[in-house]
């Protein structure tokens, strides 16, 4: 295994398209992070004081589709480079392959969640600091904001991977998620209010929103978004499997 996974390693670390993606989300959570504080709301104001406000400033926001984004390169780039073939000559036993594509996967959300975790806290002291505001808020409260993004972004890293494995288009992999988040996350939030909350789009709202009307505690929305994404994983190195590679 560990000659397999140096080697989608060195894959996703040798092309730009991840790298490009991690840092579209830091760029997006420092805009995020100084128009909060620079935006002359209401919330704004508060931060000088209110924990609740600090929060918001110091958690990752919600960016868990650039974690599904790289898990859908780590499935397809094989296909769109046309690697694969060598891929499963080298390595005949395709779970191995998945197995070790789902390790690289997981580590590439933990390292969004770092990453975008690290601006937030960063800029958001620094700017808090420039303000002269004091921090409301103990490490503790900003250590369980990373580890709910980590979650989070491991979790839809591997959900990522899973579509791509089961659609093997690059594009596609990217787009289908991208439509489901954009029309039909928001049609089953107004058509069923109280069961998207078990939808992996309603889970993620509860562990990085912090929804205080959510039916489930953040513990359980955990468990449930690792459930969806184990599933997509298993589903996704099934059809691998069984599924010719040309």
């Amino acid at each position: 295994m560990g000659p397999l996974l140096r080697s989608e390693t060195h894959k996703m670390t040798t092309i730009r398209a991840p790298w490009l993606v991690l840092g579209a989300a830091v760029a997006l959570q420092a805009a995020a992070s100084v128009l909060l504080v620079l935006g002359g709301t209401a919330l704004s104001e508060g931060l000088r004081h209110d924990a609740a406000a600090q929060r918001m400033l110091l958690d990752p926001g919600d960016l868990a589709i650039f974690a599904l984004v790289l898990g859908a390169l780590v499935a397809t780039t094989d296909h769109r480079h046309d690697t694969i073939v060598p891929t499963l000559l080298a390595t005949p036993r395709r779970l191995q392959v998945v197995g070790a594509k789902a390790v690289v996967t997981a580590g590439l959300g933990l390292l969004t969640a770092l990453a975008v975790g690290g601006t937030a806290v960063t800029l958001g002291l620094g700017l808090l600091a420039l303000d002269g505001a004091s921090l409301a808020l103990g490490a503790g409260e900003v250590a369980e904001g990373w580890a709910r993004a980590a979650t989070v972004m491991v979790a839809c890293a591997l959900l990522g991977l899973g579509i791509g494995a089961l659609l093997r288009n690059q594009v596609a992999a990217i787009v289908v998620p991208l439509v489901a988040l954009a029309v039909l996350a928001p049609l089953a939030q107004f058509a069923m209010p109280d069961a998207h909350w078990f939808l992996p789009t309603g889970l993620e709202q509860i562990l990085l929103e912090r929804q205080a009307g959510a039916p489930i505690g953040a513990a359980l929305a955990a468990g449930l978004l690792a459930a969806y994404a184990a599933g997509a994983v298993i589903a996704g190195g099934a059809v691998m499997a069984r599924r010719d590679v040309v």
